[in-house]
């Protein structure tokens, strides 16, 4: 409860030490709200700039596995056409291995024989893999495929349409490429995930 005595006249209002008090302590708080949402504001502007570094260092560490992953490709693609018998010593045979050392076995095993990591892969699946789905954009179908392994000198074997149309199946159901089944034949194109390729 407050006295008359309690304020002071000033010359346009009444005062007292507790209005004092109260309106230096809302100013006081509006200053101590400002800083805090100054020092929100950098906060958050501090955090945007480390995610957005943080995502252009991850694109960039992205588009560099591209790139190596992209000219791997383009080596195989020559050593395959090696006039060397299909082996372990055969050019394309290693560096298919490096290719892949990143996949999962499921991936692998899509590409190499029974028998695990160890396997020699079958060399008309590598051509076939490496000349028409990694990291290729052109859609085909399967007797494209067989146009690819002919001008490679792939001989093939009897029944071999429905072999590679297992294949390519395959290929399907591990999301390496997409089949459009609306035509008389099914053709597929190659699937991008990142730096799959």
């Amino acid at each position: 409860m407050f006295l008359l005595e309690d304020f002071t006249l000033t010359r346009s209002f009444l005062t007292s030490p507790r209005i004092v008090e109260l309106t230096e302590n809302a100013a006081r708080l509006t200053a101590h709200n400002d800083e805090q949402m100054a020092i929100e504001r950098r906060m958050r502007e501090q955090a945007a700039a480390d995610q957005a570094r943080r995502d252009a260092n991850m694109a960039a560490a992205s588009e560099r596995k591209k790139r190596e992953r992209e000219a791997l490709a383009a080596e195989i693609r020559t050593a395959l056409d090696a006039p060397v018998a299909w082996a372990p010593g055969h050019p394309a045979v290693s560096l298919i291995k490096t290719y892949f050392e990143r996949r999962s076995r499921r991936d692998l095993g899509i590409i190499f024989q029974p028998g695990g990591a160890d396997a020699i892969p079958e060399r008309w699946q590598c051509v076939a893999y490496f000349h028409r789905v990694a990291g290729q954009t052109a859609s085909f179908d399967t007797s494209e495929v067989a146009g690819t392994l002919r001008e490679h000198k792939v001989r093939l074997e009897e029944r071999f349409y429905r072999t590679v149309g297992r294949w390519l199946h395959q290929l399907v159901d591990g999301d390496l490429l997409f089949e459009d089944s609306s035509g008389t034949y099914s053709t597929y194109e190659p699937t991008y995930k990142g730096t799959w390729w």
